[in-house]
């Protein structure tokens, strides 16, 4: 799946490029602006565009790694998909027991290719 394909998935599901922008808490014309390439998407935009679209958590990784590698310094790359990895490991849910204990690397597909890579 490409991440154009997920624009247009978040904006059926959003009704329209507006109320997207709105739920993104972003003005139109940044969203136009995001869209037709003039600005770049941040991991984090990346990462809520495809959870409204309902993007499997792999596929959230893999898209938001390309934000990173696209927008973050080489220095920033391994902090800021720690923190990719986090996002999409424990989702932001407020249960830290969960997040304390964490889930097995060996249990989810997407942290073990990065292991590997």
């Amino acid at each position: 799946m490409q991440f154009t394909e997920v624009i247009e998935r978040a904006k059926a599901k959003a009704g329209s490029y507006a109320k997207l922008a709105e739920l993104l808490g972003a003005r139109p014309q940044h969203m136009s602006d995001l869209i037709h390439g003039r600005r770049q998407w941040s991991p984090e935009r990346v990462d809520e565009v495809c959870e409204i679209a309902g993007v499997p958590k792999e596929d959230r990784l893999r898209m938001v790694w390309e934000a990173v590698r696209k927008n973050a310094g080489k220095a920033l790359h391994s902090v800021a998909l720690g923190a990719a990895v986090t996002l999409l490991c424990f989702g932001g849910n407020g249960d830290a027991r969960a997040a304390a204990n964490g889930p097995s690397p060996t249990s989810n597909p997407a942290l073990m290719y990065l292991m590997l890579s």
